[in-house]
């Protein structure tokens, strides 16, 4: 999807949305481009890395066609407590496959 949050435009996978512990809405997700305060770094499959947003300070949301993005991440998930979706959980993990 492509959003703007903190004025910045995105583009993002979310992967895990739910509540934080303080009752927020968040989501954990997966950028892959557009911009970011504190940059985005850059491996051998490109750039991206792993945020975790307040869902209301997204704004202009858009889908957009395209490739399913993620990368492996070292620890578990703290960004969403109660969690309503997981992509990950989902039947072969690729949520562009019919889920």
């Amino acid at each position: 999807m492509a959003a703007m949050y903190d004025n910045l435009p995105r583009l993002l996978c979310p992967h895990v949305l739910g509540r934080s512990k303080d009752g927020h809405l968040g989501a954990l997700c997966y950028q892959f481009g557009g911009s970011s305060g504190s940059g985005l770094p850059s491996g051998s499959d490109g750039v991206g890395g792993w945020r975790c947003l307040a869902v209301n300070k997204l704004s202009q949301v858009e889908l957009q066609d395209g490739d399913w993005r993620t990368e492996s991440h070292a620890s578990r998930q703290s960004c969403v407590e109660q969690i309503d979706v997981d992509t990950d959980a989902h039947a072969g993990g690729e949520p562009q496959n019919g889920q």
